[in-house]
């Protein structure tokens, strides 16, 4: 991504905000670990979502002998806390992520075929264009150009389509090309487009961490494991990749003013979310099924954090 000399931002994740500049790093490490996660671990091995899960643990369960599954071949959860009077919590580990965004992810990211940075021609250029995450990147790197000159024929700057859809020019690049914002940046190296990551803009709402932990709370694999600990206090670790609606949500902190639905066999639900200014802190919330949602605080989970 090209260098920004930086706006002050405005409510839309995202638009005129560092935080969009930074997501590059976050989307490509996901990638990478989206990648590693289809590769089967060593036997005994955590993946890094279990790594992580095991620092925040550790850092709010003070009291309990901590005890990872290294293998799980009879569908053994993640991680069994013991308590001093021998009361037993089970903990599964999951990632809340987003397939289709990732795949758009990673044809973005793909350098061979252009990247995120496109040389204006027709525009003036200087932009950071949103699309959603099903859009068509290699139509975006052909076209993207001619719309946006149309929309600055128009006389428009920043764009949003749920509020600038009555311009015809701003209602067409989001019909053909998907994209939902844009926004003028004074990049360093003038006339130049760049194509945000799926997610990285638009409007986030609390509802968006419920829709991804209840997602996460009704699979039948996490919960036929927690069920298996009967005498168990079960809770649910669920990390929220970047790639998920509900990222933006958790590290602006808008939590639900509800819990989500919890199935019979899970008592308690975490949402960790790495932050996008420093990936070595981690924002850390807990739910349980008769109370409200609670923010933890910030987590360090890297070394030198």
């Amino acid at each position: 991504m090209p260098e920004s000399r930086g706006r002050d931002g405005d409510a839309l994740i995202g638009k005129g905000s560092p935080t969009t500049l930074r997501l590059v790093s976050s989307s490509v490490t996901e990638l990478q670990q989206h990648r590693s996660a289809a590769t089967p671990n060593r036997p005994g091995a955590m993946n890094e979502a279990e790594e992580l899960a095991q620092r925040v643990l550790e850092a709010f369960f003070t009291d309990v002998r901590i005890e990872f599954a290294a293998t799980q071949s009879n569908g053994e959860c993640d991680f069994r806390l013991f308590r001093e009077d021998n009361s037993e919590i089970a903990v599964e580990v999951t990632r809340a992520t987003d397939p289709v965004a990732l795949r758009t992810r990673a044809a973005l990211m793909d350098e061979r075929r252009g990247g995120q940075v496109i040389n204006a021609r027709r525009s003036t250029g200087d932009w950071l264009v949103d699309p959603t995450k099903d859009a068509n990147i290699r139509r975006i790197r052909e076209r993207v150009d001619e719309y946006l000159a149309e929309i600055e024929a128009a006389g428009i700057g920043d764009f949003f389509v749920e509020r600038d859809a009555c311009h015809p020019s701003v209602a067409r690049i989001w019909k053909e090309l998907r994209i939902e914002a844009g926004q003028r940046i004074r990049w360093k190296t003038p006339g130049q487009i760049c194509i945000a990551p799926p997610g990285a803009g638009g409007w986030v709402h609390g509802s968006l961490i419920n829709d991804a932990v209840e997602r996460e709370l009704q699979k039948v694999d996490n919960r036929r494991k927690l069920a298996a600990r009967q005498s168990a206090e079960a809770h649910l670790f669920v990390v929220i990749e970047s790639s998920s609606d509900a990222w933006g949500a958790m590290f602006r902190m808008m939590l639900p003013d509800v819990p989500p639905q919890f199935p019979t066999e899970i008592a308690h639900a975490w949402a960790v979310a790495r932050l996008p200014e420093n990936y070595a802190l981690c924002r850390v919330c807990r739910v349980s099924r008769a109370e409200s949602w609670e923010d933890l605080g910030l987590v360090a989970v890297d070394a030198g954090a």
